[in-house]
């Protein structure tokens, strides 16, 4: 098992930490121009695309019923080890996102 003090550290900490920056400067940004952001997670667009599809159209002010005219082609990208180092991440960090 790598230490946060190994490659770990740098394969997964850094960009993970920066991605956390961008987010709170994002953040930042729509908070100073008033805008409401939609928030869309993987797990949210995996299990209902269809759904997730209808959120966005809402969120736009357009018809949500469009969505269920599309053929979407999606596919759960994450596997068994991917949920394997994700865990292993969170549990030497104490990260729980």
């Amino acid at each position: 098992m790598m230490s946060l003090n190994g490659r770990w550290n740098g394969a997964c900490h850094r960009p993970i930490t920066a991605l956390a920056l961008a987010e709170a400067a994002w953040s930042e940004w729509f908070a100073a121009q008033s805008i409401t952001p939609l928030r869309l997670t993987y797990s949210a667009l995996a299990a209902d695309p269809q759904g997730a599809v209808a959120r966005v159209l809402t969120h736009l002010n357009l018809d949500p019923a469009r969505a269920g005219a599309l053929e979407l082609r999606t596919a759960i990208l994450r596997d068994r080890q991917s949920a394997e180092w994700c865990a292993r991440y969170k549990s030497q960090t104490g990260s729980v996102g």
